[in-house]
């Protein structure tokens, strides 16, 4: 099979691996692992020292709550796999402690943030 596997099907894609060892994947699934999340994304980044924005990566609310009663703003917020460009419905802007707050409140995911970028 060749093309990009999506990362919302990457673990089906696994599994269809296990299944049919002769079938083979171009690029290979290892390959695309980094892909497969925004998070993946970032931790191979700092592993090679690729610069990146400033990312901080939460599992738990509790602990980005913390992070952004301290931080500065604004902020984008987005889940860490899933769609979130071409117009996904989980990247946003916040830009003050109360928008990010009430972000949390309506959507219960790991949290992917980094600073906005201003071009």
């Amino acid at each position: 099979m060749v093309g990009n596997i999506p990362a919302t099907a990457y673990e089906t894609f696994r599994e269809i691996s296990r299944a049919l060892p002769n079938v083979r994947f171009l690029p290979s699934l290892d390959t695309q692992f980094s892909n497969k999340s925004k998070e993946n994304v970032t931790h191979f980044c700092e592993k090679y020292q690729i610069p990146i924005p400033p990312t901080n990566i939460f599992y738990e609310l509790a602990d980005a709550d913390t992070f952004l009663k301290t931080t500065t703003y604004p902020k984008i917020i987005k889940k860490s796999y899933g769609p979130s460009n071409y117009g996904g419905y989980f990247v946003h802007k916040a830009d003050s402690y109360k928008e990010a707050k009430d972000l949390l409140a309506q959507k219960n995911t790991t949290l992917f943030m980094s600073k906005t970028l201003c071009l």
